[in-house]
């Protein structure tokens, strides 16, 4: 008897356990929770510094799968002559977990950096070697690192015809690595280089009128699904009464023109610096005239949906990245608060909405040259002048400012939820309650 009675109890608690949890499940699963974002915690903003007694700049950032923050700079404090290249790799609480540099002898400056699906690391940009006293030749070089900071390979394209500087480094789905620049070819003004991962060079492509020749100034660019490539750059094959317009480019995997689109006024200042791609629709930041950031949100055939100016005083549009809620976030310089510059951040939902806003006042000079959303963080990169030591690499950190609610309301989640849970419970009480009176009359 008593085996029995532990043995009806023991059933009637992994009943009721069983049914809680099947009720909890239902709501859990009918009930909405609503996530509001609300831009970045500005009162929790983080700044990190690296650099020596001389100057950095050229400051680069990318993310591993992990979330871990790779930034790529030269620096002038650390080498004998010229400027060298340096890789720093953080931990998530902004400590350095290495540094490595690739020592030229010459004038190296980086011009992006990546990382690839196994966490090697890649840094693209120009060198410029002397190579007769007052002569110089520019030329693109790549180099890789592995994840614990080991240089693989360098290589250096070196064209005795043509000169290159690098603007920006891509990576395709396919695994080929393209650096994007200006160079003087008689195949006009931009070029494309693209490489395999293991540094062997394959193709380069051109782009520009050469006759007349169309002066290109190239900035960032930015991959498809499909291997489509997309330069933000600046043109003065423009309408006529502007002297050079912002321009977007789409080219095919192999090369070939799909279609430009250009924006701007009749300033010569316009500039295209930065794009990134996202479900379908590409986002370009960049400079009109002489005093306004501008992004302009276009879709994959070349039509623009919707464009913003921000014009504090003297404004300059840099870089962009998207974030996790798929909001466009930009990051530029400005004058406004001070004589010297300072920089600014926005955030932009889909529609062209401004969500949120911010901006970084050094004690002296800040200038923003990237910006990188990973996660809940945000880093804006660049460089801080200091007295003492010179420009040295800033890095801000923000965390994003979300706020979950439970639950919402949504059209059908509180009322099914809650009537199928409370049957659920409902059923379980009873089938206890019959189980008992079925014993107590046998008892």
């Amino acid at each position: 008897m008593k085996i029995k009675k532990n043995f009806m109890f023991t059933s009637l608690l992994a009943s009721l356990i069983i049914c809680n949890f099947l009720a909890f499940t239902i709501v859990n699963s009918a009930v909405t929770y609503q996530v509001d974002h609300f831009g970045y915690k500005e009162e929790t903003r983080e700044v990190v510094t690296w650099g020596g007694n001389q100057d950095e700049g050229s400051v680069f950032a990318t993310t591993d799968n992990n979330g871990l923050l790779y930034v790529t700079c030269y620096s002038k404090s650390f080498g004998i002559v010229g400027e060298d290249v340096w890789v720093i790799k953080y931990a998530t609480n902004m400590s350095v977990l290495w540094n490595v540099t690739w020592q030229t002898n010459d004038f190296a400056r980086p011009a992006g950096i990546l990382v690839d699906a196994n966490g090697n690391v890649y840094v693209g940009g120009t060198i410029v070697t002397e190579f007769e006293p007052a002569n110089y030749i520019h030329d693109a070089f790549l180099v890789k690192f592995s994840h614990n900071g080991t240089r693989l390979w360098n290589y250096t394209r070196h064209d005795p015809n043509q000169e290159d500087d690098v603007t920006s480094i891509s990576i395709d789905y396919s695994g080929s690595v393209y650096l994007t620049g200006a160079c003087n070819s008689t195949q006009g003004e931009l070029f494309i280089q693209k490489y395999s991962l293991s540094g062997i060079y394959q193709d380069t492509f051109y782009y520009g009128n050469t006759a007349p020749r169309e002066q290109i100034i190239p900035g960032g660019t930015a991959i498809d699904t499909k291997g489509n490539i997309y330069i933000a750059a600046s043109t003065d094959n423009c309408p006529p009464g502007n002297i050079m317009d912002a321009v977007l480019i789409k080219l095919n995997s192999t090369g070939h023109h799909l279609w430009n689109t250009t924006f701007g006024d009749t300033s010569p200042a316009d500039r295209g610096f930065d794009v990134v791609f996202s479900y379908y629709n590409i986002f370009v930041v960049g400079t009109l005239g002489t005093t306004d950031a501008a992004i302009v949100k276009f879709n994959s055939s070349g039509g623009i949906f919707w464009s913003d100016t921000w014009n504090l005083q003297t404004d300059q549009g840099i870089a962009i990245t998207i974030n996790k809620h798929g909001n466009p976030i930009i990051a530029g310089n400005t004058d406004y608060y001070g004589a010297t510059e300072d920089i600014i951040m926005a955030e932009y939902l889909p529609n062209g909405t401004r969500l949120w806003n911010a901006s970084y006042q050094g004690p002296q000079i800040d200038q923003t040259s990237d910006i990188r959303a990973d996660g809940d963080r945000l880093y804006t990169l660049g460089r801080s002048y200091d007295v003492a030591n010179g420009y040295q690499v800033i890095i801000i950190v923000y965390k994003d400012n979300t706020v979950t609610q439970f639950p919402s309301i949504g059209p059908y989640g509180k009322i099914f939820g809650g009537i199928i849970g409370g049957l659920i419970v409902a059923f379980a009480l009873l089938f206890i309650a019959g189980i008992l009176l079925t014993y107590w009359k046998k008892a």
